[in-house]
């Protein structure tokens, strides 16, 4: 049996509306697909922005999720933690990777090129993935 490492997917971003259509693009292609997606938050005033955007991006429908601390049976779960939701897909808003990755087949990470400091965040991230041997790939 062959492991395959997981993709990083890195989203090229310059301003925070674009940051929040990537989310709200992501989110949706995975509910559609019925495939369960977490958005991992630093906090939870990060968890309430998400949750409040997420109900508001669309007018004329809502894309149905909830933040949870615990194990949720939602398709779009917003938490402050990756270890009570063992999700094949994960979108990372956290400045640092996340801390269990054994179940995980497609990170989502932004690109962000709004501050120096965020580009360096990202570089940061950029070699960790890397240094771990996994597949990146550049949006």
């Amino acid at each position: 049996m062959t492991f395959l490492l997981p993709k990083v997917v890195f989203f090229n971003v310059a301003k925070a509306s674009d940051k929040l259509k990537k989310i709200f693009q992501t989110a949706e292609m995975h509910f559609v697909k019925k495939e369960p997606l977490l958005v991992l938050v630093s906090d939870g005033t990060s968890a309430l922005f998400i949750d409040e955007w997420l109900w508001k991006m669309e007018e004329s429908s809502f894309l149905p999720h909830e933040i949870a601390d615990r194990p949720s049976d939602e398709l779009i779960v917003i938490a402050t933690s990756n270890e009570l939701h063992q999700r094949h897909f994960l979108f990372n808003l956290c400045p640092e990777p996340p801390s269990m990755m054994d179940k995980v087949k497609i990170f989502y990470e932004f690109d962000d090129s709004s501050s120096c400091a965020k580009q360096e965040l990202s570089k940061k991230k950029f070699a960790f993935y890397k240094e771990k041997g996994f597949s990146i790939e550049a949006r």
